[in-house]
Order: C-alpha cells, then sequence, then structure tokens
C-alpha cells in the first residue's frame, strides 16, 4: 500500500474504477488512487464487502448493470468531473514509482499528448512475469475524457483516443489469477465470448485450428516471447495461455454439432 503524506496535494485525476465481487482486490487498487482527487466506482450489484469497502475511499459510487467491460467504463466515464482520467481495472494497482511519473508530468505539462501508457506488469500465482508477451504489456489508461472512449472486443477494451500519446516507464501492477482454479474459470469465460464471435468458422476449420492454434501459442509464448525465462510459471502461462486456444475452438465445433442436431 502507498504511503500517503498529509503535506502532499491531490493531483486534478477522476481514478475511475469498476467492480463486481472484487472484495479481495478492490481496497489496495483504491488505496494505490489516493493521490487522485476525485475516485469513480461504478459497480454492478456487488453481494460481498465491496460496496462496503469502496465507501471508505469515495462517495462517488454508481450502479449500473453489467452488459460488458466496454459499455460499463464508458459510463463510468461519463460520470467522471475532471479533464484527465486515470482508469484501472479492480485487480490492478499503480505503482509508487508510476505515481511519482504521473506526478512530474502533471507539474511539468504534457508535451502535447492527450493520453499515456504504461507497462502492465502482472503477478501470477505469487510470481512477476516478465515475458511470455506479458510483459511489457503497455496498456493506455491515463488520457483526458474529451474525444477519448473505450472500444476493443470484449472482454478485452481499450481506450481509442486520435490525438498524441506518450509513454511513461514506471509499471501499473496487475495482480491477477492467484490460483490455477481461478486461471480456468477465467479462461472459461473469455473462451466462451471469443467462440461466440467465430460465426463464420467451419467445422473443419474450427478442427483444424483447434489442433494447430494452441500447438502455435505455446511456441510462440514459451520460445519466442521468453516464457521459459520465467521457469515454472511460465510455462504454466504458456500452457494455459495454449489451453484457451484450444478450448476456444472445441466450443465452436460443440456449436456447430449442437446446429446440426436441431436442424
Amino acid at each position: 500500500m502507498s504511503v500517503k503524506s498529509p503535506t502532499t496535494s491531490k493531483l486534478p485525476i477522476s481514478g475511475c474504477v469498476i467492480t463486481y465481487n472484487e472484495e479481495k482486490n478492490i481496497e489496495a487498487c483504491l488505496e494505490s488512487l489516493w493521490f487522485c482527487d476525485e475516485i469513480v466506482v461504478v459497480d454492478s450489484f456487488s453481494t460481498d464487502r465491496t460496496l462496503e469497502i469502496c465507501q471508505r475511499y469515495t462517495p462517488r459510487i454508481f450502479h449500473n448493470p453489467y452488459r460488458g467491460n466496454i459499455s460499463q467504463k464508458n459510463f463510468a466515464l461519463s460520470k467522471t468531473k475532471h479533464e484527465w482520467v486515470l482508469s484501472l481495472d479492480a485487480d490492478e494497482r499503480v505503482s509508487p514509482e508510476l505515481r511519482k511519473e504521473i506526478r512530474r508530468l502533471f507539474a511539468a505539462g504534457f508535451d502535447g499528448c492527450s493520453g499515456y501508457s504504461f507497462k502492465r506488469r502482472a503477478r501470477y500465482l505469487g510470481k512477476w512475469i516478465n515475458h511470455c508477451g506479458w510483459y511489457p504489456d503497455h496498456k493506455l489508461r491515463l488520457f483526458k475524457k474529451n474525444g477519448a472512449r473505450f472500444g476493443g472486443v470484449e472482454p478485452h477494451d481499450t481506450v481509442v483516443i486520435r490525438k498524441k500519446v506518450g509513454r511513461l516507464a514506471g509499471d501499473l501492477h496487475h495482480f491477477t489469477c492467484a490460483t490455477v482454479s481461478e486461471h480456468l474459470q477465467k479462461i472459461d469465460r473469455y473462451s466462451s465470448l471469443a467462440a461466440g464471435r467465430l460465426t463464420s468458422c467451419s467445422y473443419a476449420r474450427a478442427a483444424f485450428l483447434m489442433v494447430l492454434s494452441p500447438v502455435a501459442k505455446f511456441l510462440e509464448m514459451f520460445l519466442f516471447k521468453g516464457g521459459f525465462l520465467d521457469g515454472a510459471h511460465g510455462f504454466v502461462v504458456c500452457g494455459m495461455s495454449a489451453f484457451s486456444r484450444f478450448l476456444r475452438y472445441a466450443k465452436v465445433l460443440e456449436r456447430r454439432q449442437m446446429n446440426r442436431q436441431q436442424r
């Protein structure tokens, strides 16, 4: 957690987070945003202690039905009051180094940039992952609200901005899956979304990609992107990513088979 200084002023930034049952993550996330003048939380009706924790950090809590990350983050963006917005996921935290860099940025000016990206470093099964294509994972999270919006393909939202974007050197910390079971649950959700988008993928093509795509993904991450340098954790990351590809096309085959049976 960050160490607050009573003499340190807050910056005119709206910190922005969406939540749903994030009691294990949200306190550390909001604590890392203490230097922001405003914190906006948009919750999709959590049933755990998420709201109780959020109320300790901000009165700016809104409730909105969840229809996807992109829609929810655009709703949160509409509730912010400052020109500059810093958007985080509930399992992310601003590192002390990144916070200091953001402070220097506001003190010195913005070099004509309307947004800034930074490297995201993931902590997986209790270890920082430095390769596998997971790092550096540049994310645009600090930006001027005017002219910006969230886009992308669910569940992977991105900030869409047409103006100049700079880069900061500090890391954004991402406390991703703490257990293999948690990762498997995420893979199950994400592979279903991906399979749902592959409406034009034929049965034969899905069968071919179900075999080829996982192998290609594992080799890309483990060999060419240095996953082997992360040791056993890197092997697990690469293996799980390959399994995600397998599951995606297995679900496409499942849907094609069900469609055949219904005819």
